[in-house]
């Protein structure tokens, strides 16, 4: 499936429409905080689910079923965090590919810090 496939039909799912209720920005802010708020918990949820790995509650292949329903939670939440700030998940994929090329040319993948 293509980003924007992706990003068309799930935000189909989502319950407040910014743009069709005239949000004002105050409540804009308010679903933005929201969505990012989710995305934090569903990141929460793959750590937890590592950690009762780790101790050995269950399996490795569990583990990769686990983290799958989890990361489509955290992709919904991003692609609606993206949708809210008119930015499309395809331009951003690229973008991060181009940031990562250019990390590798230059021999900086390596590191901390977004300006490398």
């Amino acid at each position: 499936m293509k980003f924007d496939d992706y990003q068309d039909k799930t935000h189909k799912f989502f319950l407040i429409d910014v743009e069709t209720y005239n949000v004002q920005k105050e409540n804009k802010d308010l679903v933005l905080s929201r969505l990012v708020l989710g995305l934090n918990e569903e990141a929460g949820e793959i750590a937890g689910k590592m950690k009762k790995y780790l101790r050995g509650d269950f399996s490795f292949e569990e583990l990769k079923k686990q983290v799958s329903k989890e990361a489509g939670d955290q992709l919904w939440y991003l692609n609606e965090v993206l949708s809210t700030l008119d930015l499309k998940l395809s331009d951003i994929a690229q973008e991060n590919l181009d940031k990562l090329a250019c990390r590798r040319k230059r021999g900086t993948i390596l590191g901390s810090g977004d300006h490398r």
